[in-house]
């Protein structure tokens, strides 16, 4: 394979975890917990997204024409951090005042 096509799987994993991440960050943002509980419920979907890839490289192992790559499970594992980031990072209530927001009443 060419430079491409490596690029391209490593976007392709974190993509796929990303979604996963974003989609436990969704989980756990509706159900307004306190901040501490919430924290932990994070770190418990981190966990279960690496174990999750860990699972998927292990059964990877055991058929023939695959190998297993340590590297891929730490795409994983980085990629559901990158989405819960995002999603967490989109769900802070924005401020209804200051000059970012005059600036985009103005634009309308």
């Amino acid at each position: 394979g060419s430079e491409y096509n490596a690029l391209t799987e490593i976007v392709r994993k974190i993509i796929l975890f990303a979604v996963l991440g974003m989609m436990l960050a969704h989980l756990i943002l509706i159900h307004r917990l306190p901040t501490q509980i919430r924290r932990i419920f994070c770190g418990i979907a981190i966990l279960s997204c690496s174990l999750l890839g860990t699972a998927i490289e292990l059964i990877q192992s055991c058929l023939p024409p695959h190998v297993a790559d340590i590297t891929d499970v730490i795409l994983y594992t980085c990629g559901a951090c990158i989405g819960m980031f995002v999603m967490l990072r989109l769900s802070e209530p924005q401020p209804l005042s200051g000059p970012g927001f005059r600036m985009a009443w103005r634009k309308r």
